[in-house]
């Protein structure tokens, strides 16, 4: 281990030593009776509201139904049957998924049932109908015996550790009177009894299911047990599960010692270099984003889900002995979520590349629920004491903000945190965002997993989402919108295989990111440039070893990608474009310029002049193809709801398609969620693809897309100069020729173009712009080495018979940062 590394994972070790030591301290400083009142208050306050008691809406059955169904010996009618032949072909006895899946509905529905019917007896008198209470009691005994008593494995996630603990708790709270009576040894009656221990059993598996195989399933009570585990860690370890609502009900001090430790530390970053030694794997990244499910954007999921609960567990000790302030550090990690995250959200939407419900037609279409705007309004109203000055106006901004359409764009307190153009290094995602526009690039490497597909409950179809993905828009969701409709391996921005058979969903919690570990970015004020090497795998099996597989044909498609963002014009590079696989799939290799709802007059200008060629109000379809193979070939040039798109020749030489139509639109196809819905049975659609033919050899391309309402074709004094377009270098200059940028996926690789001569000596990402005595330099390492040595940049330039060159040396962020970029200034000598 190298001395960054060894240096980081001591820090970690003492870090935690010391919240250990802090956690003991409080057990040993507070008195058992304090320690039981403070656990008294919370169990007081329980027993009055309950909790999560949105989830008991679930159950559409009423109380009275309930009763109703419910037998004098506890069993309910209409499940007995079920139960006995669970019972007799010994389904309930094999340790299956198959057959556990089966029969796991059964809990699901009478602890639900159980709790409706506790619920109807909260706060009432103990002798209130004294019949429906025994069959209750009965109840919660037969119930707690069959979720108990089940085998233990993998299928006991979710109705086990989330659903029949949050019952039982709830039930007992419900009940509370009578179950202190029976903790006293002031209630000795057999059936209250078993009641009583069948609601702690199920209660206690939020805390043992299911079962990790590690040494921790032998003490749960432990902060270990909350780590290096995705199902017990963000969301799946704080939230889902009711673990502090249980430790309350069980009154037991240890548990809640262990959970403060848990909540404070989990507010912490993680990356890729401190995946090992971070409290937790995932959860907040240190760019600003999060991963959940792995190191996967599944940003306003599980990180989010976790970090509030952390909070509301610290929120709600205040006042007691396990009371501690949030430190300065932890509320700046938190308001780097809320900025980072912020990127994402255009005019309250949430384009369809962050959730694994993202081919939900009404996640996709609707203004989504912004948590980023109730953590703001959480830590406003219960940390105040924790925000400076700075922070608070900050936050009530972006309340104020998201709450009146999500842009964040309106004068932001910190204009670079909200606007422009950043590149978030742990997420493989360039983003550009202003108040007219916005763009998001969905990128990939071997650090990264993909955006699971979990079919059918969720999107099937998460094949393509992070190879390249370039969402431009202006309303926020056309892309959501457009999904239906859309040919999947044809997302915009991405190169694939046309769909040489039909695409089967599938279930994936990992994805398909790339290969290769090269992927970087770099980013100042309203420039920008990202770039990566892809090459699909399966992240679930690390390999792109399709045997086996329900689409093998997404495989085999190799691509160097870069984009270049210059104020309001973005170019977009493709080079080394090759089928590995073409012998076993065959099919044309595609690059998708632009897939989305034809929602604007469309004019296209290919050399001849500039004509409408569709209305919006006449959407008649139509087809449009040009040849850019030749020498002569122009500039294809489309213009739709406020963009340009400009396919370049010389960078291209393919045949380029344009397709206006109304398309079939198949939601209940990308998700069985969709059949719940309404949905379109068409959309009229936009397409703007690049066909590099069967069995490409290192083709290429190049496209141009600026934002400008006008409609005006985009000048050739206008265009950027593309400096390079290999499998090596890729390049581009603003038209002044006052900014450079260029992704060298090889240090061997020479920029060599118009009297520049820039060269690395590693792997970069770099952007040169202008300053009034030379140029700022800022450079990334898109390989993030945990401790790359110093990068070396040497620019020169030829003119009139002169030559002036400069050599910068810039000193690359290391772990916990590495991938984030460093800037130097150079003069030209």
């Amino acid at each position: 281990m190298n001395d960054v590394c060894s240096v980081f994972a001591l820090f970690s070790v003492v870090l935690i030593g010391l919240f250990i030591l802090a956690g003991s301290a409080l057990a040993q400083t507070a008195s058992p009776g304090e320690l039981e009142r403070a656990i008294s208050a919370l169990r007081e306050d329980y027993a009055r509201r309950g909790f999560r008691n949105h989830q008991l809406k679930t159950l559409e059955e009423d109380v009275e139904t309930c009763l109703r169904l419910l037998d004098d010996d506890g069993v309910f009618r209409d499940l007995r049957q079920q139960e006995a032949g669970f019972r007799e072909d010994g389904s309930y006895e094999i340790a299956s998924h198959a057959k556990q899946r089966k029969l796991e509905h059964i809990s699901a529905i009478s602890w639900n049932r159980i709790w409706k019917i506790a619920d109807h007896f909260r706060g009432k008198p103990a002798d209130d109908e004294p019949e429906a209470r025994r069959k209750l009691l009965r109840a919660i005994a037969h119930y707690a015996d069959w979720e108990t008593s089940r085998p233990d494995g993998r299928f006991r996630f979710h109705i086990s550790c989330f659903a029949t603990p949050t019952a039982a708790g709830n039930t007992y709270f419900a009940l509370m009177p009578l179950m202190e009576a029976v903790e006293a040894g002031h209630e000795t009656d057999r059936e209250a009894v078993a009641a009583y221990d069948g609601l702690r059993a199920v209660a206690m598996q939020a805390w043992t299911q299911p079962r990790r195989e590690d040494e921790t399933d032998k003490n749960p009570v432990q902060i270990e047990r909350f780590r290096h585990h995705v199902w017990w860690v963000g969301g799946n370890g704080l939230t889902y599960r009711p673990v502090f609502q249980i430790a309350v009900m069980l009154n037991r001090p240890d548990m809640i010692d262990v959970l403060v430790e848990v909540a404070h530390r989990s507010i912490s970053t993680t990356t890729y270099n401190t995946w090992d030694t971070a409290f937790w794997e995932e959860g907040m990244t240190i760019d600003g984003l999060g991963w959940g499910h792995g190191r996967q954007s599944l940003v306003f999921g599980y990180p989010f889900d976790g970090t509030n609960a952390a909070l509301a567990i610290i929120m709600q000790l205040r006042g007691t002995p396990w009371e501690r302030p949030l430190p300065e550090e932890a509320v700046g990690w938190l308001m780097n979520l809320l900025r980072g995250t912020s990127w994402a959200w255009y005019r309250d939407y949430l384009p369809p590349m962050f959730d694994r419900y993202n081919m939900s037609y009404e996640q996709s279409t609707q203004p989504r629920d912004h948590k980023g705007k109730r953590l703001a309004e959480f830590l406003l109203r219960s940390f105040d004491e924790s925000l400076s000055d700075e922070q608070r106006q900050e936050l009530i901004w972006y309340a104020r903000s998201a709450a009146k359409g999500g842009q964040f764009t309106d004068d932001p307190p910190v204009p670079d945190q909200y606007t422009g153009v950043r590149y978030f290094w742990n997420n493989d995602l360039l983003a550009v965002k202003n108040r007219r526009w916005h763009l998001l690039v969905n990128m990939s490497s071997a650090r990264t997993h993909g955006l699971e597909s979990a079919y059918p409950f969720a999107a099937g179809f998460n094949f393509f989402t992070t190879d390249g993905q370039a969402m431009f828009q202006r309303s926020g969701n056309a892309h959501g919108r457009a999904l239906g409709a859309s040919d999947l391996t044809q997302l915009p921005g991405i190169t694939a295989r046309e769909e040489v058979q039909p695409l089967q969903p599938v279930t994936n919690w990992n994805g398909y990111p790339s290969k290769h570990p090269l992927a970087g970015g770099v980013a100042s004020g309203d420039d920008g440039c990202a770039g990566f090497v892809f090459e699909k795998i399966n992240a679930h099996t690390d390999s792109a070893d399709f045997e086996g597989e329900a689409n093998p044909g997404i495989y085999g498609v190799v691509a160097a990608k870069s984009y270049f963002v210059l104020g309001d014009t973005v170019v977009a590079l493709g080079a080394g474009i090759r089928d590995k696989h073409f012998r076993r799939f065959g099919g044309r290799i595609r690059t998708s310029v632009e897939q989305t709802l034809w929602s604007d007059d469309v004019t296209v200008t290919d050399g001849t002049g500039s004509r409408v060629i569709a209305y919006t109000d006449r959407p008649e379809p139509f087809q449009f193809e040009a040849d850019l193979s030749g020498s002569s070939a122009e500039t294809l040039q489309v213009h739709h709801d406020g963009f340009t798109y400009a396919v370049l020749p010389e960078q291209t030489g393919d045949r380029v398609e344009l397709s206006l139509e109304r398309r079939d639109a198949d939601w209940n196809r990308l998700s069985d969620v969709n059949t719940k819905t309404s949905t379109p049975a068409a959309e009229n659609m936009l397409q703007i693809s690049i066909d590099h033919g069967e069995n490409p050899k290192n083709a290429s391309y190049g496209y141009v897309v600026r934002f400008d309402e006008s409609r005006r074709e985009i000048a050739q004094d206008q265009m950027p100069v593309v400096l390079a377009n290999t499998p090596e270098v890729q390049a581009v200059a603003s038209p002044d020729g006052r900014t450079m940028q260029a992704v060298f996926f090889s240090e061997r690789a020479r920029l060599d173009a118009g009297g520049w001569e820039v060269s690395v000596s590693a792997p970069a990402v770099v952007m040169l712009q202008a300053t009034d005595t030379g140029w700022r330099i800022t450079a990334s390492d898109p390989l993030q080495l945990p401790e790359p040595p110093p990068l070396k940049v040497t620019v020169t330039h030829q003119a009139g018979g002169e030559t002036r060159s400069g050599q910068a040396t810039l000193d690359l962020p290391q772990m916990p940062w590495a991938g984030s970029q460093a800037q130097q200034e150079i003069v030209l000598r």
